[in-house]
């Protein structure tokens, strides 16, 4: 198995980072079969390496009801004064956010 590397920096200083085996494994399966909401977090700006993380982070599979839970809360985030790029982060660190409800106040 190969595992992909990428440039991180700490303090100004170029270092190596290698994804986990685990994360490499889930890329091909992300390009295989998206659902709906990962299309959908795609087209709202989420890269690749958000989405994997959003989905091993959400504990099941991924798949809440576009319509009726991810826009509703990306609507009510933004209207709380996030930007785009603060609400993709919040989804990212917690997607389980995408589950809840907006009416039992999340």
């Amino acid at each position: 198995m190969q595992q992909r590397v990428c440039v991180g920096r700490w303090h100004g200083v170029a270092a190596p980072v290698v994804a986990s085996p685990r994360v490499a494994r889930r890329s091909s399966s992300l390009d295989d079969a998206w659902t709906p909401a990962e299309a959908y977090l795609s087209t709202l700006g989420f890269a690749d390496e958000e989405l994997l993380k959003v989905r091993s982070r959400y504990g099941q599979r991924f798949d809440p009801d576009v319509d009726n839970k991810i826009k509703p809360i990306f609507r009510w985030l933004t209207n709380l004064g996030m930007a785009d790029l603060e609400a993709r982060k919040v989804v990212v660190r917690a997607p389980r956010i995408l589950a809840r409800s907006l009416e039992n106040k999340l």
